[in-house]
């Protein structure tokens, strides 16, 4: 395993070294395509989604400004790519994504630990897992990707800001809406099951 960072790898390739981009892909291959498949709702669209980031990972790999963070960076392509897809697939609405999850993606809902959880417990993520997805398929594709990249990839607000060319407000405010919606979603499931 390679334990150069992304900026060391970036330079390598930069200088000829075609393994560290290769390096580079494994590294976030699976975070990108999670990432992806939350968004698109699909696992052959995801797939689909991951490959075109990669792609223009590759293509704009030589402007890509090494003071930067790039994972922030290709989580803002996956972002794009993502909501682009979402946007040609379905014009006229995006929240009434896809919910095929297919083989491919059930194994990405959840991560069994090797502490072996009791089966109850194992359930019991399951649903929340798919509760939690199905809530975020209800909320705007760019509402869902500032989520997605602030708490499931740890990306901070600034981070997604300058990744998307947006002002810190704007991503600030989709989170605070979109939490919100998720919050009113689980209130509304809450109520109902009384």
């Amino acid at each position: 395993m390679d334990e150069r960072d992304d900026v060391d790898l970036i330079r390598a390739y930069r200088k000829g070294d075609e393994r560290s981009f290769e390096t580079l892909v494994a590294r976030y291959v699976g975070p990108i395509y999670r990432f992806a498949f939350r968004i698109v709702r699909n696992a052959r669209d995801a797939e689909d989604v991951s490959q075109e980031v990669f792609l223009k990972t590759w293509k704009h790999l030589n402007r890509f400004d090494v003071s930067k963070s790039f994972k922030a960076w290709i989580f803002a392509i996956a972002r794009n790519a993502s909501i682009d897809f979402v946007r040609k697939k379905d014009p006229l609405t995006f929240t009434s994504l896809e919910r095929d999850a297919g083989d491919e993606g059930d194994r990405y809902a959840f991560d069994v630990e090797d502490w072996r959880p009791l089966p109850d417990e194992i359930v019991a993520r399951m649903q929340d897992a798919e509760a939690l997805d199905g809530a975020l398929a209800e909320i705007s594709p760019n509402a869902r990707a500032v989520i997605l990249m602030h708490d499931g990839e740890g990306l901070t607000f600034q981070e997604i800001a300058d990744a998307v060319h947006e002002p810190m407000n704007t991503v600030k405010s989709r989170y605070r809406r979109g939490v919100e919606s998720l919050k009113a979603h689980f209130a509304g499931r809450h109520e109902g099951a009384s």
